[in-house]
Protein backbone atom coordinates (compact mmCIF):
# COMPACT_ATOMS: atom_id res chain seq x y z
CA UNK A 1 0.00 0.00 0.00
CA UNK A 2 2.96 2.37 -0.57
CA UNK A 3 1.29 3.78 -3.65
CA UNK A 4 -1.72 5.19 -1.75
CA UNK A 5 -2.14 8.68 -2.31
CA UNK A 6 -3.13 11.23 0.32
CA UNK A 7 -4.02 14.71 -0.77
CA UNK A 8 -4.14 18.05 1.64
CA UNK A 9 -5.20 21.43 1.00
CA UNK A 10 -1.63 23.82 1.35
CA UNK A 11 -1.93 27.24 0.63
CA UNK A 12 -5.14 26.99 -1.41
CA UNK A 13 -3.19 24.42 -3.85
CA UNK A 14 -3.82 20.34 -3.99
CA UNK A 15 -0.34 18.68 -3.26
CA UNK A 16 -0.30 14.82 -2.90
CA UNK A 17 2.82 12.65 -1.54
CA UNK A 18 2.99 9.36 -1.68
CA UNK A 19 3.52 7.65 1.67
CA UNK A 20 6.70 6.31 0.26
CA UNK A 21 8.29 9.72 -0.03
CA UNK A 22 7.78 10.63 3.50
CA UNK A 23 8.95 7.79 5.17
CA UNK A 24 12.52 6.78 5.92
CA UNK A 25 14.92 4.70 4.07
CA UNK A 26 15.86 1.46 6.53
CA UNK A 27 19.28 2.10 5.46
CA UNK A 28 19.28 5.71 6.16
CA UNK A 29 17.74 4.79 9.62
CA UNK A 30 20.40 2.40 10.35
CA UNK A 31 23.10 4.92 9.45
CA UNK A 32 21.77 7.88 11.50
CA UNK A 33 21.40 4.99 14.62
CA UNK A 34 25.02 3.82 14.44
CA UNK A 35 25.99 7.57 14.32
CA UNK A 36 24.22 8.28 17.84
CA UNK A 37 25.09 4.91 18.92
CA UNK A 38 28.91 6.41 18.66
CA UNK A 39 28.34 9.90 19.91
CA UNK A 40 26.40 8.30 22.67
CA UNK A 41 28.58 5.54 23.53
CA UNK A 42 25.27 3.69 24.13
CA UNK A 43 25.30 0.92 22.05
CA UNK A 44 21.86 -0.82 24.07
CA UNK A 45 19.85 1.99 23.08
CA UNK A 46 20.09 1.53 19.27
CA UNK A 47 16.40 0.07 18.66
CA UNK A 48 15.19 3.46 20.14
CA UNK A 49 17.56 5.24 18.04
CA UNK A 50 15.86 3.78 15.10
CA UNK A 51 12.77 4.48 16.74
CA UNK A 52 12.96 7.62 17.19
CA UNK A 53 14.82 8.44 13.37
CA UNK A 54 11.79 6.90 12.24
CA UNK A 55 9.20 8.27 13.88
CA UNK A 56 10.93 12.19 13.45
CA UNK A 57 12.85 11.63 10.52
CA UNK A 58 16.68 12.15 9.71
CA UNK A 59 16.61 16.31 9.03
CA UNK A 60 14.52 16.33 12.70
CA UNK A 61 16.55 13.82 14.73
CA UNK A 62 19.31 15.83 13.32
CA UNK A 63 18.07 19.09 14.64
CA UNK A 64 17.67 17.86 18.11
CA UNK A 65 21.12 16.11 18.35
CA UNK A 66 22.49 19.62 17.84
CA UNK A 67 20.52 21.24 20.61
CA UNK A 68 21.07 18.40 22.87
CA UNK A 69 25.14 18.80 21.99
CA UNK A 70 25.48 22.29 23.34
CA UNK A 71 24.22 20.43 27.10
CA UNK A 72 25.65 19.12 29.96
CA UNK A 73 24.82 15.64 29.57
CA UNK A 74 23.96 15.45 25.67
CA UNK A 75 22.56 11.82 25.51
CA UNK A 76 19.95 12.31 28.25
CA UNK A 77 18.99 15.72 26.91
CA UNK A 78 18.78 13.81 23.27
CA UNK A 79 16.27 11.46 24.74
CA UNK A 80 14.07 14.13 26.29
CA UNK A 81 14.13 16.59 23.63
CA UNK A 82 13.81 12.88 21.48
CA UNK A 83 10.90 12.03 23.91
CA UNK A 84 9.14 15.37 23.81
CA UNK A 85 9.17 16.08 20.43
CA UNK A 86 7.64 12.28 19.66
CA UNK A 87 4.90 13.40 21.99
CA UNK A 88 3.87 16.55 20.46
CA UNK A 89 3.87 14.29 16.69
CA UNK A 90 1.79 11.74 18.13
CA UNK A 91 -0.60 14.24 19.93
CA UNK A 92 -1.03 15.99 16.48
CA UNK A 93 0.61 19.58 17.95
Amino acid sequence: MLEDVKYTIANSHLVSTTRKEREVSIAQVDVKADELVAAYANPNFKSWYCMVIYELGVERTEAIQERASRGRFPARLFSKLAKEAIKTKRNGR
